[in-house]
């Protein structure tokens, strides 16, 4: 039977900050008689965040002395560790980071300790993020913790503490909904449907983005790539996008975007070049309900890309069979529109 979970009800950001300031505070010395596999615990944690910086022989750092609070000039946590290190965390359940934040925050910390102290920026992710979202952060000087990192470091040492013991069973629940994707139904989950583009992203090599896309009409979760420009259409360019409603389906599209003319005319006839080209790739497309001139609009929808196995598992080797050939097909049209 299932318990209650602390972490499954508190799910906002602030608890998980409370969670990480709390572990890091038991880091200090001072604590180890009132609960030595607590302060063990905190150690080991500071020490695998610390440890994210290669450069530093963290194997070897005696972890003796921890200040920890959260909300320093808009920083959610921050941690001062012997008289060494300063870390900066920012912490992220399901959103990302926004308006070059973590620049600032990075500049805020280095003009405050004026290389008193090594400073180690630090985003914690403990939901799921595109990688070229996360490779942003990295190229700006921040290392990402992620899930599995603070999954290793919490199972490091068994506390029999039932707060821990809540987020670990908590962030435990989040990877498995998120490896579920491999059943259909599933996907008409949030977590299934990021594990699904997260499992994608690893199998193409094009640059590739995901992420919740809000319109009118409901919005979906999408996932974008190919962007190919049209040899005829100077400055258009088409490209492959999967778009997840939930509820109402998952589609594989071909859209048109960019500097084009935004006309239902030019969509039906780049549709007319992509259904004559699909022949060739063994693929069927067909038109959306409706065409909408726009700056990004849907040309096709490809027929059959997520398919089933006897056991009602997505038939995820076929289906990337069908996204090989739509990249010939959009190759190919792209000559011709």
């Amino acid at each position: 039977m299932e318990k209650p979970n602390l972490f499954s009800i508190a799910t906002k950001e602030l608890s998980q900050d409370a969670f990480i300031t709390w572990l890091l505070q038991w880091a200090d010395d001072k604590y180890k008689k009132e609960n030595e596999h607590l302060c063990l615990l905190g150690k080991e944690f500071a020490k695998s965040l610390i440890k994210l910086d290669k450069k530093l022989n963290a194997e070897n750092i005696k972890i003796a002395k921890v200040t920890a609070g959260r909300q320093w000039k808009n920083i959610d946590i921050w941690a001062e560790i012997n008289d060494d290190y300063a870390l900066i965390i920012e912490d992220k359940t399901q959103t990302g980071q926004h308006d070059e934040q973590l620049k600032r925050y990075k500049k805020i910390a280095e003009n405050y300790y004026k290389g008193e102290r090594k400073v180690i920026c630090i985003y914690i992710k403990t939901g799921n993020e595109c990688n070229s979202s996360l490779q942003y952060i990295q190229d700006n000087g921040w290392y990402i913790f992620s899930r599995s990192n603070f999954l290793a470091a919490l199972k490091a040492f068994n506390t029999k503490n039932n707060i821990v013991e809540d987020f670990t069973s908590y962030l435990d629940n989040i990877e498995k909904e998120t490896n579920s994707y491999q059943s259909k139904d599933k996907l008409k989950t949030w977590l299934a449907a990021q594990g699904f583009y997260l499992w994608l992203e690893k199998q193409v090599t094009d640059w590739n983005e995901w992420n919740y896309v809000a319109n009118p009409s409901g919005g979906f979760l999408g996932f974008w790539y190919y962007f190919t420009a049209c040899k005829k259409t100077k400055g258009a360019e088409i490209y492959i996008q999967l778009e997840n409603r939930f509820d109402s389906g998952i589609d594989l599209c071909i859209k048109i975007g960019a500097d084009w003319e935004r006309t239902t005319e030019h969509l039906y006839k780049v549709y007319g070049i992509l259904f004559e080209e699909a022949k060739k790739f063994n693929i069927e497309i067909t038109k959306p309900k409706r065409f909408k001139a726009g700056a990004y609009s849907t040309v096709a929808l490809v027929k059959n890309a997520f398919t089933t196995t006897s056991d009602e598992k997505l038939d995820l080797e076929k289906f990337l069979t069908v996204l090989t050939n739509t990249e010939n097909l959009v190759a190919e049209a792209a000559l011709k529109c």
